[in-house]
């Protein structure tokens, strides 16, 4: 490793025990997979964004647990090291292979060793962080941990029915989060957007929601608007998606056993047709890559695995939205397979 960048991150590692025990306070600890994410953060608001948006089972201590710190300058007066000088701004996942990610240009650095199962996220300010981050905190860093606890995070929605749940994935503004709305609309749960944790239980696949908000375009003009049913509130808006949140929070279902993988097709007007496994794991292959960080052999195997143990489907969107619903109920109520 270039010793400019052990340095760095040997002092931001001594300036995060440093800032930890200034501001010691009780973990919140999640179930993370097959294991146990413990997360403290020196910033209170951002605390408590995490015990509340954060969906992860909540869990006892255990002595696998994977270690998470968040500390902010805001919080702490600590100021980190400075950055090494052959970092480049554009490119803030060069150094992935070595442990961190630094981006100068939104201020923030994330660091982990999978030796101590322990994850540093450090950022300027986490008071009032923008909703676009405050919708899915440490995503990229779950995603980063994701191996260690034997989880695979799908970049999908996850609908539950009948004790069964069906994971969509697909390209970004593929029609997953619609789908999966029209599918609650329906009878069923949107219990998982944006990010789905897959993993093994007693050897069967099972997905936990991550998050309590969900991204979704709102100008879709093949499908209709999905909000005025008042159970969303829109909290941001962007050219590209909005955040929204539940109106009343509710506890989401847990390890739910994963029926079926749907790939969402705005162009094709078939009903749920099969797709073969090879090419459905590719394409949870560039779902769950697309970070350009998590290369981990032990996330392919698990893709693999995931593609072939359940239904593998693709679902045209281009018809009347009631059929588009009654096909994934229909599915997950059948118990097919």
């Amino acid at each position: 490793m270039n010793p400019h960048v052990r340095e760095f991150l040997d002092r931001m590692l001594a300036l995060t025990a440093e800032a930890m025990s200034a501001h010691p306070g009780s973990p919140d600890v999640r179930r993370f997979g097959s294991a146990t994410v413990s997360m403290r953060c020196t910033n209170t608001a951002f605390r408590g964004i995490l015990s509340d948006e954060i969906t992860l089972p909540r869990s006892l201590p255990s002595d696998s647990d994977l270690r998470i710190e968040v500390w902010d300058c805001a919080s702490t007066g600590i100021e980190p090291p400075a950055l090494p000088h052959f970092v480049d701004p554009a490119a803030p996942y060069e150094f992935a292979a070595d442990g961190f990610i630094i981006d100068p240009n939104a201020g923030s650095a994330l660091i982990w060793d999978e030796a101590t199962r322990h994850a540093v996220l450090w950022a300027r300010d986490l008071t009032h962080p923008p909703e676009w981050y405050r919708a899915a905190p440490l995503r990229l860093l779950l995603t980063i941990l994701g191996p260690l606890g034997d989880a695979v995070l799908v970049h999908g929605s996850a609908v539950e029915y009948e004790g069964r749940a069906a994971v969509l994935i697909g390209a970004s503004g593929s029609g997953k989060s619609t789908t999966a709305r029209l599918a609650e609309l329906a009878g069923a749960t949107h219990f998982a957007d944006d990010q789905v944790v897959a993993y093994r239980l007693d050897g069967r696949f099972v997905a936990d929601p991550l998050y309590r908000a969900r991204k979704m375009q709102l100008d879709n003009a093949q499908l209709p608007n999905l909000t005025p049913h008042h159970d969303l509130t829109v909290v941001h808006t962007s050219s590209t998606k909005s955040v929204l949140r539940p109106v009343t929070r509710t506890e989401f279902p847990a390890a739910v056993p994963v029926a079926a993988l749907i790939t969402p097709d705005l162009s094709s007007g078939e009903p749920l047709t099969p797709v073969s496994s090879p090419a459905m794991f590719q394409r949870l292959l560039h779902a769950c890559m697309q970070d350009g960080v998590v290369s981990d052999a032990r996330v392919a195997r698990s893709l693999l695995s995931l593609a072939q143990g359940v239904a593998c489907l693709s679902l045209g969107l281009a018809r009347p939205t009631d059929d588009i619903a009654s096909d994934v109920l229909t599915f997950l109520g059948g118990h097919h397979g």
